[in-house]
């Protein structure tokens, strides 16, 4: 059920930035056209498709879902590249039909490149005290030594013996 959610919502997100490119393309329109235009429109229609593809198709092999993952993880970095240029350099350029014609899209747009920019950095700083968590744990172990864990006042601490 939760991943129908968020493929709903991921979908809903991606129809919303294609669109918001869409405009961007109109003939009176003189924004910025460059490769991240057409970057994040294409990464947006692939989500959309992945997106269709899992939620229609029950059974797919965790190998195949890991490789479609590690290929994600790669685009997506380089989508919040593009998404937080682009955006401030419409934003920046005052482009009429990005920032005026379509300003609530564009508002959401501009704080939604600071909310994936922020995700991604928090993403890898959990992935980093995970990776010394499991350091800490491997060099206890094979010195047979034991790790007390412990709670006190709402934080964790690791105690090696």
């Amino acid at each position: 059920m939760i991943n129908i959610v968020n493929g709903i919502l991921s979908i809903c997100v991606s129809l919303i930035i294609i669109y918001y490119l869409l405009e961007l393309e109109k003939e009176d329109c003189n924004c910025v056209m460059d490769w991240r235009h057409n970057f994040i429109k294409s990464y947006n229609i692939l989500i959309i498709v992945i997106n269709l593809g899992m939620m229609l198709v029950d059974k797919i092999s965790i190998d195949f879902k890991s490789y479609i993952i590690s290929l994600l993880m790669v685009l997506n970095g380089i989508n919040v590249y593009c998404i937080y240029t682009y955006i401030g350099e419409l934003d920046a350029q005052k482009c009429k039909c990005a920032v005026v014609d379509n300003k609530n899209i564009h508002n959401i747009l501009y704080y939604y490149r600071y909310l994936t920019l922020f995700s991604i950095l928090g993403s890898f700083i959990i992935l980093v005290s995970g990776v010394r968590m499991l350091l800490i744990i491997g060099e206890t172990m094979s010195k047979n030594k034991s790790i007390k864990f412990s709670s006190k006042g709402g934080k964790m601490s690791m105690k090696k013996k």
